[in-house]
């Protein structure tokens, strides 16, 4: 009796947990990603915008050793 009660108890948590963590993980994998695709766009903006500079000014800011 006891048996079949601590494992109806382990079942249902584990039923629980399953239906409760797996759309979780989806969402925070979807955030995850978009704030990588957002990072990423910022700094392809940002390396264009000193590229452009560059070009415009006609100088180079890298400094050779």
């Amino acid at each position: 009796m006891t048996r079949r009660l601590l494992l109806t108890y382990l079942g249902l948590a584990l039923l629980i947990l399953t239906v409760l963590e797996i759309p979780l993980g989806i969402v925070n994998g979807r955030n995850e990603r978009s704030d990588l695709v957002t990072k990423v766009e910022r700094d392809a903006s940002f390396l264009a915008s000193f590229a452009e500079d560059a070009l415009e000014n006609k100088t180079s800011h890298v400094h050779s050793a």
